[in-house]
């Protein structure tokens, strides 16, 4: 007998840690069904890689993140995610919590419903394509063969050939017949025999076509020694010249005049003024630590040592990271110097990327948290504060260089 998975959906069940809070997700992945060719269809499990799973705890991370009051908007989240082609139903269910802490104990956490659904269309029709028949000559449009034709022999073909030939010529006489007023009309045109090798004589009339003593008018101005009537031609080109712009001119006092002009609602103008305004950000100040040099900050590696190994030891077999607690290199290039922020990823490198190319992690991951902590030190901000004032002061600094027309400076 086969083994193999079944049911509605495959059921994980994680427990989280956000801001000292325990959040426990039991997720349900809908499995996908896959059509093979000349297979039966089957469901799948096993379609959400690492990668995937990755993001979609980083758009959990987002969506509470965003709540602002937690006793109040906690328990009532309902809503639908789309992260690449993954479907997100995340549902806040209060039942479960007390079947989920017999499993993992937790005490006043947070229970959240996730659905993972599989989201791309697919085409699930095989097309298999037909050599297409060859095309009889004796078959017609509809299909159908006609007969063949008979067999003549040659002497009937012959006289055939010669009886057609002979009645081309007589509609090309026809043709080539015509006459100008001063030949004679008593003349004809001369024939000429022609004998062949054979005792066959045949006769053929003169091919040439009588032509006409007169000059066709399309040579009227290739004559030699005649003057082209130039200086009228300027004078016409001049009253067109004139005569359009008198026209232009009516034209533009018509559409100026014209009553027909469509009126503006100075109350629209406003309503969609109001529309297109986009909320302002959060005023904060703008912190830095431009008063720090190379070798303070270099100095206070081996501080923070012991929070550089717990996240390489999380992140390291990730294939990417974006960002630590949604904060990532965008956010923190403006707060050193390039020459300190390049001394401080030379050093990161020399002591997490032996085992492998981690530059995500180093730029997005480890550098980020390094400078959180330097701001924790240097302005005495808890974690979260430290990076509530880098996200908001990023924003209000973006929105003053859009409001001064002031060009966005890359430090990367």
């Amino acid at each position: 007998m086969a083994f193999f998975s079944s049911g509605e959906f495959r059921a994980v069940l994680q427990q989280y840690t956000y801001k000292q809070r325990k959040i426990l997700c039991f997720v349900k992945i809908v499995p996908e069904t896959l059509t093979l060719f000349k297979c039966q269809p089957r469901k799948d499990y096993n379609w959400i890689t690492i990668n995937l799973w990755a993001k979609v705890e980083s758009s959990i991370w987002s969506l509470l993140d965003s709540i602002g009051n937690w006793d109040r908007d906690a328990p009532n989240i309902k809503t639908e995610l789309v992260v690449d082609y993954i479907k997100v139903k995340v549902c806040a269910n209060e039942n479960l919590l007390s079947d989920l802490q017999k499993v993992l104990p937790a005490k006043d956490g947070l229970c959240l419903e996730l659905t993972l659904e599989y989201m791309l269309n697919k085409n699930t029709n095989v097309v298999v394509p037909q050599q297409a028949k060859r095309k009889s000559p004796f078959e017609n449009n509809n299909g159908t063969e006609t007969s063949k034709p008979e067999k003549v022999p040659k002497s009937e073909r012959r006289g055939k050939e010669e009886r057609e030939s002979r009645s081309t010529e007589k509609t090309k006489n026809k043709r080539h017949g015509r006459r100008s007023i001063s030949q004679d009309p008593t003349k004809t045109n001369p024939i000429i025999k022609k004998e062949s090798r054979g005792s066959s004589v045949e006769t053929k009339t003169s091919q040439r076509p009588t032509r006409s003593p007169n000059m066709p008018s399309r040579f009227a101005g290739y004559l030699i020694g005649e003057k082209k009537p130039a200086k009228n031609k300027l004078r016409s080109t001049e009253s067109s010249e004139r005569s359009g712009k008198s026209t232009n001119k009516a034209t533009i006092k018509k559409r100026r005049t014209s009553p027909s002009a469509p009126s503006v609602d100075i109350n629209e103008l406003k309503l969609l003024n109001e529309m297109l305004e986009t909320p302002k950000p959060r005023k904060v100040e703008i912190l830095l630590l431009k008063d720090m040099d190379e070798a303070d900050v270099l100095k206070t590696f081996e501080n923070y040592r012991e929070h550089f190994d717990r996240v390489f030891k999380e992140r390291q077999h990730k294939t990417e990271t974006t960002s630590y607690m949604s904060i990532d290199h965008c956010h923190v290039m403006d707060i050193l110097s390039k020459s300190i922020r390049d001394s401080m990823i030379k050093k990161l490198r020399e002591s997490y990327s032996k085992s492998g190319p981690h530059c995500s992690l180093v730029i997005n991951g480890l550098l980020p948290l390094w400078i959180i902590h330097l701001f924790m030190d240097k302005y005495n901000f808890t974690e979260d504060e430290a990076v509530r004032q880098l996200s908001d002061q990023l924003k209000y600094d973006s929105y003053l260089k859009a409001v001064n027309n002031e060009p966005l400076e890359l430090g990367f």
